[in-house]
């Protein structure tokens, strides 16, 4: 259920109140297109449906390739390991369908409105790496203070107390450690920005 209020505020938040109706934008370094309140309901509408099916259909598949998994385990008498193997075949096969899910739901809008004139981008396009130097730049240092509030213990307690853990917890733990130094560098770039300004 947070994941569905979550994202829908994701999308919802990108429609930009306007002179007439709304500008949608999924980015500011993207084009943007004039819509109307009815094109934002309509929006929200295929989302709504389009999360609740891809939740259960992927729900109902990851329970069903599971139990495929412990019947033949048990049938056929199989390892151990190729329990474990299963079980980060499925998790990552989970992830990588959720990651391809959402990012159709973010496109939506875009593919509803494709037929209608563009809007010029609010920003110049800078790639990946500009476009995340620019965000830095943009947070508030109160939400730079947070977000390494967060992710700063969660990394703590996940670093593997030996060299002999698990693949998934490495990986685990690789993640929040790359994002705490991409947080880091992001206060960095912030700070360096601000003092330039202030020359």
């Amino acid at each position: 259920m947070f994941g569905y209020f979550l994202n829908r505020w994701v999308i919802a938040r990108r429609f930009q109140n306007a002179e007439v109706g709304y500008v949608y934008r999924r980015r500011a370094n993207l084009p943007g297109f004039v819509v109307t309140e009815d094109d934002r309901k309509a929006v929200l509408k295929e989302f709504r449906q389009r999360y609740w099916k891809h939740w259960i259909l992927m729900w109902v598949g990851f329970l069903l390739s599971a139990a495929l998994v412990v019947f033949f385990a048990y049938v056929l008498n199989l390892s151990e390991s190729f329990l474990t193997f299963s079980t980060y075949a499925l998790v990552s096969g989970l992830v990588a369908f959720v990651v391809w899910e959402q990012r159709q739901w973010m496109l939506l809008p875009e593919r509803a409105f494709a037929d209608r004139p563009q809007l010029e981008p609010e920003v110049p396009f800078t790639g990946w790496f500009g476009r995340f130097q620019r965000l830095s730049r943009e947070r508030s240092w109160l939400k730079h203070a947070a977000f390494i509030a967060i992710y700063g213990p969660i990394t703590w307690f996940l670093a593997p107390r030996s060299m002999g853990a698990e693949v998934g917890h490495w990986f685990l733990f690789a993640c929040f450690a790359g994002s705490l130094i991409g947080l880091l560098y992001g206060v960095l770039h912030k700070t360096l920005s601000t003092s330039q300004n202030h020359r």
